[in-house]
């Protein structure tokens, strides 16, 4: 399992997660681990994608979108029923996990009541009857991993140790954005230590109001240095 973080407000939304796949005979054997691997997803014309629990399931999803002209948000949740479906059947001895698996994918559109613009975050998991659940604006939402889901005095201890409520100023733009990286590079930290199933290497992808799109990799001490020293612009690279 990964570690996805993620963030949104009217005018943007952030996803971060990592770079790790483990493969393993189950959560407490893993045989190895590589870190090379690119686990978010630029979707073309929305926002971006990542997702934590079963790879074979997630890989299968993230395939399917590379090779589907995505037309509105609840074409998402077909494609990941149906790699539901697909891996479930080929899988039936490691279900729990899969049925633990969900995806959170970013986009801009009207908002439903207001008809205003606005971005959102999504999440889709076998265990959400909407077709997309939606994170409330202006929170920090988290999968976390293995380690977190049944250790409960862990993620206890994590909850009491940040604020997961920021509302995002849009007059002093890159200030707040800047507020918001520097807690979820702390959070990404301390579960990258916690883990053996998340990399250091944090990926991130930022989706703004008027759709354009920025992308930030790098070792989690290094993103937490520039964004402490007010350098984390020098990451960016606008897609």
């Amino acid at each position: 399992m990964s570690v996805v973080i993620s963030y949104v407000s009217e005018y943007i939304s952030i996803i971060a997660t990592d770079t790790r796949i483990c493969f393993a005979t189950d959560a407490d054997n893993i045989l190895y681990h590589t870190d090379d691997n690119e686990k978010l997803i630029d979707v073309n014309n929305m926002g971006w994608c990542a997702g934590a629990g079963n790879d074979d399931l997630i890989t299968k999803f993230k395939d399917s979108i590379y090779n589907t002209e995505i037309k509105k948000v609840g074409d998402f949740k077909n494609i990941f029923v149906e790699a539901f479906n697909k891996i479930s059947q080929n899988n039936l001895n490691n279900n729990l996990l899969i049925n633990e698996t969900a995806v959170v994918l970013s986009w801009s559109g009207a908002d439903y009541y207001t008809k205003k613009q606005c971005c959102r975050v999504g999440i889709l998991s076998h265990n959400i009857s909407e077709a997309v659940g939606t994170i409330l604006n202006n929170n920090i939402s988290i999968l976390f991993p293995y380690e977190y889901l049944y250790n409960i005095d862990l993620k206890k201890s994590f909850s009491q140790s940040y604020i997961f409520d920021y509302k995002f100023n849009y007059e002093e733009f890159d200030l707040s954005l800047e507020n918001i990286l520097k807690t979820i590079f702390n959070m990404f930290k301390e579960i990258y230590l916690n883990s053996k199933m998340v990399s250091s290497t944090c990926d991130v992808g930022i989706h703004l109001i008027n759709h354009d799109k920025v992308r930030i990799t790098n070792d989690i001490d290094i993103l937490i240095k520039k964004v402490n020293e007010g350098e984390i612009q020098t990451e960016y690279k606008v897609i």
